[in-house]
């Protein structure tokens, strides 16, 4: 039989600990006298358990400022993330990047893009307090509103007006529009002057525009059949 086997740690808990104290114990690859036929070797080695700064419910912004994770600026930034991920779930079910046309490929390089446009939202809502210059290349300005645009322009379409359902995709694009929608209300409603957490206007300015961008690509996927 091999000489490989199971060896448990001194410091493991008497069969009285709670359950819960399992999630401090790491498993780790070991050699033993003891031969039980079993591979690989398994040890369970007491660790101690990670303390993140916001165990106590608060967070804290880069500026330093320290909020309750309950803080509106919180909400807005999670529908943002929900709103990339999204993004990324269309891109991988309808415009994936093996065996896509070119139409296809065009529409999820712009999805990309848009994808970190939102990124950037977030980093200027996290940084809005104004601290001289140190944020200033956190700043969201207003180009990139210009170049979605651009796109929207190119596309030639009038905005979508029907009831969603007809495709998965118009329907997955619907949704998306919805989550564009509601993150634009929740960032509407931190304005805080009291920390300084007051959203860029051209924040705002690109988020409304975004909402067109959904609704004007609903119509051009259906008008193209991408």
């Amino acid at each position: 039989m091999s000489s490989d086997s199971i060896s448990i740690n001194s410091e493991l808990p008497s069969k009285s600990s709670s359950i819960s104290n399992i999630s401090k114990y790491s498993l780790k690859k070991v050699k033993s006298k003891v031969d039980t036929g079993l591979s690989p070797n398994i040890v369970m080695k007491r660790i101690s358990p990670l303390k993140g700064s916001g165990d106590n419910g608060t967070t804290t912004l880069p500026s330093g400022l320290v909020l309750s994770k309950s803080n509106k600026v919180f909400a807005a930034t999670g529908i943002l993330e929900e709103l990339i991920a999204n993004i990324g779930i269309l891109k991988a079910k309808y415009f994936p990047a093996e065996n896509s046309s070119s139409k296809q490929l065009f529409i999820s390089a712009r999805l990309t893009k848009i994808q970190e446009d939102i990124l950037s939202m977030i980093n200027s809502m996290l940084s809005t307090p104004d601290l001289g210059s140190k944020f200033t290349n956190s700043r969201f300005g207003d180009s990139r509103k210009e170049d979605l645009l651009s796109a929207i322009t190119a596309m030639n379409t009038t905005p979508y007006k029907g009831l969603p359902g007809q495709t998965p995709l118009e329907a997955d694009l619907y949704l998306t529009w919805t989550l564009s929608r509601r993150a634009e209300r929740q960032i509407a409603g931190i304005k805080d002057p009291k920390t300084g957490i007051i959203p860029e206007m051209a924040v705002l300015a690109y988020n409304n525009l975004l909402n067109d961008y959904f609704l004007h690509l609903i119509s051009h996927v259906k008008a193209t059949s991408c």
